[in-house]
């Protein structure tokens, strides 16, 4: 069972969400981007992928890997698959995500309603903001 609360049961996932309410296009923010092709109501779930856990310290040293990666614990990043290298930063965002141990993924959810052409968006935190020259 999903709850929008922090308290979660365990649960093993047998098939991964994906909206078909994303369309990756052109950013004004940076490159590429995902927007909404339908409206997204707060808390929705956009979608569940796999992601590959690596030693940040191993991240450091591999050109262009850091600014794709996700906090996993103070020894890992992770990597994860479906859109998560294209949600640009905004220190007002629109949606965050969390790390399903258990299944081994990543989710992604809407923080506020999000209306047809908007972009998604992540706050990166202050400091990997500043360290990729981000306002």
């Amino acid at each position: 069972m999903r709850t929008n609360s922090n308290s979660y049961r365990l649960m093993h996932l047998n098939e991964l969400l994906y909206s078909e309410k994303l369309i990756v296009r052109r950013s004004k923010i940076h490159r590429w981007g995902v927007f909404a092709r339908q409206p997204i109501k707060k808390y929705e779930i956009l979608e569940e992928f796999p992601y590959f856990k690596v030693l940040t310290e191993e991240l450091n040293n591999i050109k262009g890997c850091i600014e794709y990666s996700y906090v996993y614990d103070n020894k890992f990043s992770v990597i994860g698959m479906g859109f998560c290298g294209l949600y640009n930063h905004s220190s007002e965002p629109n949606i965050d995500f969390e790390i399903d141990k258990v299944n081994e993924v990543m989710r992604h959810y809407a923080i506020a309603d999000i209306n047809v052409g908007d972009e998604l968006t992540l706050d990166y935190g202050e400091e990997n903001a500043s360290h990729l020259n981000i306002e």
